[in-house]
């Protein structure tokens, strides 16, 4: 008896993950994420301001990257469901990253996110005012970020990489 309900426990939890794949973003179900470090330190929800792997996993879910992941090929892919980019292009010396920013993107109060906030998210982090995680491995590889127009930023590299 107590088998069945174990094998009944396990079922009726993967059929939470399955309910939400089938619809689509931003509609209905939960996220569950499993914690299998025995402690939660998740700290600030600021993706700029995480220091702690459960905090790094939660925001990761919460708040879009630059360069979003195709889910089928697992490639840096334009409009990526994960994404602000809907395409980039690279200079031919590879120090100037033009990224077009996707339009049909907001955040949760309405307001639709734009290059201002890229460029202000990049600054924050190359300002060394913050302590961010991505801050070291920012400062050496970023020159400088520019808003070229509402929808489009401009990263210029230190070097090509």
């Amino acid at each position: 008896m107590k088998r069945i309900l174990i094998v009944i426990l396990l079922f009726s939890l993967l059929a939470v993950p399955i309910a939400a794949q089938s619809v689509g973003p931003g509609e209905g179900l939960p996220i569950i994420e499993g914690n299998t470090s025995g402690s939660i330190n998740i700290g600030s929800l600021n993706p700029l301001r995480c220091l702690a792997t459960d905090c790094s996993t939660v925001t990761a879910l919460l708040f879009p990257t630059v360069f979003g992941v195709d889910p089928q090929s697992a490639y840096f892919a334009p409009n990526a469901p994960d994404g602000l980019a809907s395409d980039w292009s690279i200079s031919d010396d590879g120090l100037v990253y033009t990224i077009n920013l996707r339009q049909d993107l907001y955040w949760s109060d309405g307001q639709q996110i734009t290059a201002d906030d890229v460029v202000f998210t990049l600054e924050a982090i190359l300002s060394d005012e913050i302590e961010s995680t991505q801050s070291s491995a920012l400062l050496d590889v970023i020159d400088s970020v520019r808003k070229v127009d509402d929808f489009t930023v401009e990263v210029t590299l230190q070097s090509p990489t």
